[in-house]
């Protein structure tokens, strides 16, 4: 059953298999696409002839691991299954009794054609309840459905498309588009039961935000100033900045060579004759009063060398963003 990893129209063959369909076995060489289900046309038309049903732009599917592969059918907004090996298509909840109807969406919760979604993406199985999670996208929801009834399970998202469960932690990854930020929700051992959101920390990208040179003979001096973004609150407790020495540059501070910013104005470096550089590595984070939190990471590179008139500074100061 290696096969049927790929979309609802097309199934790829990871290896050489037999595929059982409707009682005639069929051989499907490895590296071989074909057709599962659907005819090509826009349509919400469910059949038990694979070739006669239609999906209108299907884009997440999860398989039980038995028999069922449902599928997100985003423009109709519904769910559907393809029944394996039959490759039948029925409706599970939501989008309208006429095959091409595709505008029968909304939000309720309810019993197959009597709920409504609108544009579903993303879709998830949960084996261990026996539910579907579902990314019902234009809705701004999660909404998990069993027995054909769905009910509301996450609100306050910005169009969450992608899904990925992790069963053994019991943790649902969503990709919260319009948000541009990935969460996670915890699951009880109902998926209907479940902890309050949570922002999955990502790491943000490093980009250069600056060079420097300082000329002494002995010391250097580092002052830093990091203003806030106009609108959003600096989050000092959280906000760091990481010390990396090259050379004859030694940092004066405690291993390991990061500090808060609430608690660090100034760093100073020792120095030899030899020339060095030192990498300051910042990740800022703001926040907005609406609660979204912004973090900034850039790397400050800080070239030092031996003094050559007696005047030049020994001292910089940095101002972030």
């Amino acid at each position: 059953k290696q096969w049927y990893q790929r979309r609802v129209r097309g199934a790829y063959a990871l290896t050489d298999t037999i595929l059982t369909h409707r009682g005639k076995e069929e051989a499907r060489d490895k590296g071989t696409t074909w057709r599962l289900a659907g005819n090509g046309e826009e349509a919400n038309r469910n059949n038990s002839y694979a070739n006669k049903a239609s999906f209108a732009q299907p884009s997440g599917i999860s398989f039980d691991g038995q028999r069922s592969l449902y599928v997100a059918d985003s423009e109709s907004s519904t769910v559907r299954v393809v029944d394996i090996p039959s490759f039948g298509v029925k409706n599970v909840i939501g989008g309208a009794i006429d095959p091409t109807d595709l505008f029968c969406y909304g939000d309720t919760d309810g019993k197959g054609t009597s709920a409504r979604l609108q544009h579903p993406i993303g879709i998830e199985w949960c084996g261990e309840a026996e539910q579907l999670i579902v990314a019902d996208s234009y809705n701004h929801k999660l909404k998990c459905v069993k027995s054909r009834l769905s009910a509301s399970l996450v609100t306050g998202l910005n169009e969450p498309s992608g899904l990925s469960l992790d069963p053994y932690r019991r943790l649902v990854y969503i990709a919260d588009t319009n948000s541009h930020t990935v969460r996670q929700l915890a699951l009880g051992v109902d998926c209907s039961d479940c902890e309050d959101l949570k922002v999955r920390k990502t790491r943000t990208p490093i980009r250069p935000c600056g060079v420097s040179f300082i000329r002494t003979e002995a010391a250097a001096l580092i002052s830093l100033s990091v203003d806030s973004v106009a609108g959003r609150q600096l989050n000092r407790t959280e906000s760091h900045v990481t010390v990396t020495c090259y050379g004859g540059v030694k940092w004066a501070g405690s291993d390991p060579p990061q500090v808060s910013l609430e608690e660090v104005s100034e760093l100073r470096f020792t120095t030899t004759e030899e020339r060095g550089a030192v990498d300051l590595d910042f990740k800022v984070i703001s926040c907005s009063e609406d609660g979204m939190c912004h973090v900034d990471r850039c790397r400050h590179r800080v070239n030092i060398g031996p003094s050559q008139s007696g005047d030049e500074p020994t001292s910089i100061c940095l101002t972030l963003p």
